[in-house]
């Protein structure tokens, strides 16, 4: 039998299992990354203070980039989207779009991790919803920034309004990081699934995703994505 088949039929199982209306899922193209946002991997002595100037930077830089009113969410969410360190650590509502980034770059065994954000919830703060930011007590800037709030789990999943484009065509889910040393597969390791793809499953996977229409443009709606998609399909080969 196929492998992609085979591999297709296990996630369709573990979907089906969770019997949640919205999962979150997100793909590593290297099988042995764990779950931390991208503060914990910077190697600096000190990420929370340069997260702080990071923050600042970011907001008095991008002037009209930015929109005056843009909540301090909404902030963060842009920079994660735009490759600068934060605590979120992003997921997709759309299984297809974390496929797509598990195979982006593989060399070897990559995975789609399966997060049920209702029952991390329900772990973390007893409370088995799907936030959105403004339902939590502080923003980013009161708990990361100002330091003025305490996050009230060490992780949390939120689901934002999606106004950044990106946001918007990736269907963008959030983690929120208070804790940064310990990956969130070991901290709530029971509200999670890990599926391998092994390498000779990704040739049937990709044929799936062309298939689906999920490509670097639909997921980066901007002249960069396009680029990107037109060197993907012109020159490598």
């Amino acid at each position: 039998m196929d492998a992609w088949f085979e591999l297709y039929q296990q996630f369709s199982d573990t979907i089906e299992s969770a019997k949640s209306d919205i999962l979150f899922f997100r793909g590593h193209s290297d099988a042995s990354w764990q779950l931390v946002p991208t503060l914990a991997r910077v190697n600096v002595r000190n990420p929370t203070q340069i997260e702080k100037m990071i923050y600042f930077d970011f907001l008095t830089r991008a002037g009209s980039l930015l929109p005056a009113n843009n909540s301090c969410w909404n902030n963060a969410f842009a920079m994660q989207h735009h490759g600068l360190p934060t605590r979120l650590l992003d997921w997709t509502e759309n299984f297809a779009t974390a496929l797509y980034f598990a195979l982006k770059g593989a060399t070897g065994e990559s995975c789609v991790w399966i997060l049920n954000p209702f029952a991390l919830n329900g772990t973390a703060i007893n409370r088995e919803v799907l936030l959105r930011p403004e339902d939590l007590s502080g923003t980013y800037d009161d708990y990361f920034i100002s330091d003025v709030k305490k996050l009230e789990a060490r992780v949390v999943a939120v689901s934002p309004l999606r106004h950044h484009p990106r946001v918007y065509h990736q269907r963008a889910g959030f983690t929120v990081h208070d804790d940064l040393r310990i990956p969130l597969d070991k901290i709530y390791p029971e509200v999670l699934t890990k599926i391998v793809i092994p390498k000779n499953a990704q040739y049937g996977a990709r044929r799936f995703l062309k298939l689906v229409g999920i490509s670097e443009f639909t997921l980066f709606p901007d002249l960069d994505g396009l680029a990107r998609e037109l060197n993907n399909e012109h020159y490598q080969k």
